[in-house]
């Protein structure tokens, strides 16, 4: 069956009626905007500055801007309502006018405004703020070391409290030249407080002081480190005995030996687990080779890590007492001469027939009994080389006496290659 259009029907839809109504309001709109009144004015806001100092006097004197330049401004407009509608900040370009600056300070700078599209007739700027407020100032950057203070923290009787330090222990601060000169010192601050016996690490603040000790309060300036850490070393403290080592001993008993010790006790302090695994402080070694009658000895203390010498000794001064002590020269001969880890793999000559002018040292009544058939120069070979070799030997005496011998002394050795 062929439909017929019915209009009086259509007209009782009211979904058509609401289209048709909105259609109507559409063009109604286009032709006023269009031929009634075609031009709106608006404010654009929010349009930021565009700082350019090239070729600018105070580019020539290392100028930048350090304050304003962030600013935004308003914008009045007039033009066809279509293009009106279509504006935002980023169709201008904000220039403040900079040929007349050349040192630092503040200005009050006039205003540049400017179409980013200069061919754009469908409006006109009508009206701007026509100056801005701008600071200048040389920008400089500067390295400070970071000290640390935690003035509430105290420590723990049998403790001891060393100097706080901070993480970073350097910083980079960049910014306005007068401020960066005002800067004296650097310190990360802690602010609690507290009665410890172990270590603290934790957060601080930095805090800026000039060279008359005020804090700064500083607007113009950056940091390398926006976070700061603060250590307050807390270390047990304990008086420890001083022992003396010894080396090249060959079975001497070195208890008999006489020493006085310019310290029989130190004072060390440091981390609790490294101070409870000390028992003594262990000086040395004196070289037997090297005590002679009259000899003195200066050893640093040998301190671990983290270890502090609390009376700042330094070092140990050891004598040994040597009255009742006296010395001979002697000699002893082939037969008593031992060689001793000879290599597998090599046979081994000895082609020195005694060892001469042996200076033996100890218990006078020892040496005055002393026969060069008691002595014995001991040769190690383990790390023999091919060929003649002028060896070290250790000389000692047999039996129950209380000598040794003093000095440095050779043997000739041939080792040949099996």
């Amino acid at each position: 069956m062929k439909r017929t259009f019915n209009l009086s029907k259509l007209m009782d839809n009211n979904k058509f009626l609401k289209v048709l109504s909105c259609i109507i309001a559409v063009l109604a709109w286009f032709v006023v905007t269009t031929t009634v009144d075609p031009n709106q004015t608006a404010v654009i806001r929010d349009v930021p500055l565009t700082i350019d100092l090239t070729g600018t006097p105070a580019a020539a004197q290392q100028l930048s801007v350090i304050e304003g330049g962030d600013q935004t401004i308003s914008i009045r407009v007039e033009g066809k309502r279509y293009r009106i509608a279509t504006l935002t900040a980023d169709d201008f370009v904000v220039t403040p006018v900079l040929t007349d600056i050349a040192v630092a300070g503040d200005y009050t700078v006039q205003l540049s405004v400017q179409k980013k599209d200069v061919n754009d007739a469908d409006f006109t700027i009508v009206s701007y703020p026509e100056t801005v407020e701008l600071s200048f100032d040389r920008v400089n950057s500067k390295e400070f070391d970071v000290e640390a203070v935690a003035d509430g923290i105290t420590a723990a009787d049998g403790y001891l409290k060393e100097t706080p330090t901070a993480t970073p222990n350097k910083i980079t601060i960049t910014g306005a030249q007068a401020e960066i000169d005002q800067i004296a010192r650097c310190v990360v601050v802690y602010d609690g407080s507290a009665v410890l016996d172990d270590t603290l690490t934790a957060r601080g603040r930095l805090v800026l002081y000039d060279e008359n000790g005020n804090e700064l309060t500083l607007e113009h300036v950056s940091y390398s480190d926006t976070e700061f850490g603060i250590t307050v070393p807390i270390y047990l403290q304990k008086d420890f005995p001083v022992e003396v080592s010894f080396i090249n001993t060959n079975g001497l008993d070195t208890s008999r030996f006489n020493l006085t010790l310019s310290q029989n006790t130190v004072t060390i302090a440091g981390p609790k687990d490294v101070i409870n695994r000390r028992e003594n402080i262990t000086v040395g070694p004196i070289d037997l080779s090297k005590l002679d009658i009259g000899s003195v000895f200066h050893f640093d203390l040998d301190l671990s890590a983290g270890e502090l010498d609390i009376d700042n000794i330094g070092e140990i001064v050891v004598s040994v007492n040597t009255d009742g002590f006296s010395s001979r020269t002697m000699s002893l001969q082939a037969d008593n001469i031992l060689l001793r880890n000879t290599p597998a793999d090599y046979d081994v000559t000895l082609r020195s027939t005694s060892i001469n002018n042996i200076k033996m040292v100890g218990n006078a009544d020892d040496i005055e009994k002393l026969s060069s058939s008691e002595l014995v120069a001991a040769v190690d070979l383990k790390n023999i080389e091919e060929g003649t070799s002028r060896v070290r030997v250790t000389i000692y005496a047999t039996g129950e006496k209380f000598v040794w011998a003093v000095g440095d002394y050779y043997v000739t050795v041939q080792a040949v290659k099996k």
